[in-house]
């Protein structure tokens, strides 16, 4: 403990010092007060009160100094004395300095130019004051300070230590995050200090931000709570509790710790700047505020925080909006590279899969929808699950159908090879299905499947209000006739050329060149091979008669004759050997429906 002695010394050489100065202050004020009245400037009185308090606190600071008769009972008693003392000093200043520079800035419109040179008296003389505590509230590091009471004095206040060393040894942690909403704001102003709070509320609300304010932390935290904020002006020094503990418990808080924090304080120690940083501040702004440098703290605070705010919404939007119809795995990738998702339409190449229920129709006729929709409804789920488990895109669900395409919104590779995956998948699954009690108890017929590569448009076409991420174009409407042509082909899973070729894992018989319904151009199509149904000589032998026939060889039909005494049961077989006895031998197969 510091010897009383010399504390007492110390003391009363500071207020030496600042009793000239301090004075001076209060004579000022009393004249600018007086000289208001006098002019009639009414409108000036409530701020000018407020300089004569701040001056008048300054005085009673000053008076206090040496704490009566002993120096137990002195508030500045103990080894913290310089940091109190300066912040004493400072606040006062501050509430000087601020109500004096706004009340400069409207002299013209209150009438009383004539006021200015004394109120650039009262400024310098504030200014002065500022700049010169440090010299003036100065302890020499004597012998007489311990090494505990230097280190002690070298914090901000004991119950702002203990608040530190929790931090320090893990006690509270708190994840940091910035985020904001615009350059105005809402902002919440935290000052014990009323004549900082209406300061630095009026200040803001002239840069047009909306301001709330509260004079503790207890109270500053209830608003958090229930308010919305997007930026806290945070004192350091209050009673109750301190800034730092505020500033904790912001940043452990959910639901608050995502709002920028700018500590404020008249302490420029650079461990007080230091430890509220590490304790999650966004910033730290020292007591009397540059004007200009506030503002752009501010506007930085609030920029970050609609940075960040912006990317949030983005990794809400995506979430919400594709998790229904791709798999988590393609969720999170586009959560962690949102850049690859392009909402607002582009032309990509697309793998796509088409199913259709035979019989759907009949099956529904009759039927009481609170029997039939349970079936419908797992049967569709069942298409859904392995669509999104083969990382597919969902497009559609009409009816009976679904539609599903690859290669957006993720890029891949191996997109028509995917597609192919899941069209057998989906194949293997309606197979099972079809043969379950209540499928067969609404006859549900074969599910039938096209599959194509192409170009299309894809993006979101549901406008602002309706997230329709979809496909358009061609590819499209080739995969749907590619399905319907299954129908006359007797085919369950009919390939495009453009997809067959590009997919070496897998085995496909050619069909031919069909002419699809509304197309003028001819697309090559294949079947997916089912080897557990046919054998590898049929399949060659079935491989020459489809390239007879598409030589024109005469042969062909007696080739195709040879293959149904091999499998009677082959609907694709059947198909060619029924155009040929028909005299349809052109390469191209026409579809007059769809």
């Amino acid at each position: 403990m510091l010897d009383s002695r010399i504390q007492r010394t110390r003391l009363a050489n500071i207020r030496q010092q600042l009793s000239a100065p301090v004075q001076a202050l209060v004579e000022y004020s009393d004249i600018l007060h007086e000289q208001a009245r006098t002019l009639g400037a009414d409108d000036m009185i409530d701020d000018l009160s407020r300089i004569s308090i701040a001056a008048n606190q300054m005085t009673s600071v000053v008076d206090t100094l040496l704490g009566g008769t002993t120096i137990k009972g002195s508030k500045y008693s103990d080894a913290s004395t310089e940091q109190m003392i300066r912040h004493d000093l400072r606040t006062p200043i501050n509430a000087i300095k601020g109500y004096g520079e706004m009340l400069v800035e409207d002299l013209a419109d209150f009438g009383a130019e004539s006021l200015l040179p004394d109120f650039e008296k009262l400024l310098g003389l504030a200014n002065q004051l500022l700049k010169d505590i440090n010299k003036y509230v100065s302890f020499s590091e004597a012998d007489e300070f311990d090494s505990e009471s230097d280190t002690v004095s070298a914090e901000l206040s004991n119950d702002i230590v203990s608040s530190i060393q929790a931090l320090d040894s893990g006690e509270s942690q708190a994840s940091l995050e910035s985020n904001d909403r615009g350059i105005t704001g809402h902002i919440l102003v935290v000052d014990d200090i009323e004549s900082n709070r209406d300061l630095l509320a009026r200040r803001l609300r002239q840069q047009g931000h909306a301001v709330s304010c509260a004079e503790g932390g207890f109270e500053a935290l209830e608003r958090l709570r229930i308010g919305d904020f997007d930026l806290v002006l945070l004192d350091l020094m209050m009673p109750e509790i301190n800034g730092y503990e505020v500033l904790l418990e912001i940043r452990e808080d959910k639901h608050l710790r995502t709002i920028p924090v700018i500590m404020i304080s008249a302490l420029e120690e650079a461990d007080s700047v230091i430890r509220c940083i590490e304790a999650g501040a966004t910033d730290y702004l020292q007591k009397p505020f540059n004007p200009i440098l506030l503002k752009a703290r501010i506007n930085s605070g609030l920029r970050n925080k609609q940075w960040s705010d912006d990317e949030r919404n983005q990794r809400r939007f995506i979430k919400q909006a594709f998790s229904r119809f791709v798999s988590p795995a393609v969720v999170n990738q586009l959560l962690e590279e949102p850049e690859k998702l392009r909402l607002g339409g582009e032309r990509v190449e697309l793998s796509c899969v088409f199913t259709d229920l035979a019989g759907f129709t009949s099956a529904i006729e009759g039927a009481e929808p609170s029997e039939i929709m349970p079936v419908l409804n797992q049967y569709l789920s069942g298409l859904c699950d392995i669509a999104i488990k083969h990382d597919g895109t969902i497009d559609k669900i009409i009816g009976d159908a679904v539609y599903v395409f690859f290669n957006a919104p993720l890029s891949r590779d191996d997109h028509a090879e995917a597609a192919v995956r899941c069209a057998a998948a989906m194949h293997r699954w309606s197979q099972e299905f079809s043969n379950s009690a209540d499928a067969k108890r609404f006859n549900f017929g074969r599910t039938r499947i096209g599959v194509h590569t192409g170009t299309a448009i894809v993006g979101n076409f549901g406008g602002d209000s309706f997230f329709n991420y979809t496909a358009y174009g061609d590819t499209v409407n080739t995969t749907a006739r590619l399905e319907g042509a299954n129908k006359y082909l007797g085919s369950d899973i009919c390939v495009s050329g453009e997809t067959a070729m590009r997919c070496s894992s897998f085995s496909f018989r050619r069909i031919g060149p069909l002419l699809l319904k509304g197309k003028v151009q001819a697309v090559d199509t294949y079947e997916l091979v089912d080897h557990d149904r046919y054998a590898l000589e049929y399949l060659a032998q079935y491989s020459h008669a489809i390239e007879s026939m598409m030589d024109g060889n005469s042969e062909a039909e007696n080739l195709f004759q040879l293959l149904i005494a091999m499998e009677p049961d082959d609907p694709l077989t059947n198909f060619h050997l029924k155009r040929l006895r028909s005299g349809k031998a052109s390469q191209i197969i026409v579809f007059e429906d769809k």
